[in-house]
């Protein structure tokens, strides 16, 4: 990905308006993202970084905020990151695109903790 576009997911993904209740969505992509970088030696791109926000936010917290926990939605958007992260990093080469994400989330859905709140099917 070459610099300007770079800079653009950058920009998007920080500048992205969530409400206080639900920061900790970009928390969790950040803390995963350092991981990855300093035990893996693999860069979460940033524009893997801004699908996730717009796809955790968007898909998962806001329709599904009202009907459960915070807490719950928290851990089991933990337990799908690590899930995707690791799925894509078998490909990543040194790094970890949107289009490897998509392709993770594909390749595990079965296995998402978010789908057990029977919400997509």
């Amino acid at each position: 990905m070459n610099q300007s576009d770079e800079k653009t997911y950058t920009e998007l993904y920080y500048k992205y308006p969530l409400s206080e209740g639900v920061v900790w969505i970009r928390e969790i992509i950040d803390q995963a993202s350092s991981m990855f970088g300093g035990k893996e030696k693999i860069r979460l791109r940033e524009d893997a970084k801004y699908f996730l926000l717009l796809n955790f936010a968007e898909m998962i917290v806001r329709p599904l905020g009202a009907r459960f926990e915070p807490k719950r939605l928290k851990h089991d958007l933990e337990h799908d990151l690590k899930i995707l992260l690791d799925s894509a990093a078998e490909k990543a080469n040194p790094e970890i695109s949107g289009h490897a994400i998509i392709n993770a989330l594909s390749k595990n859905w079965a296995e998402l903790d978010v789908m057990r709140l029977d919400f997509w099917g």
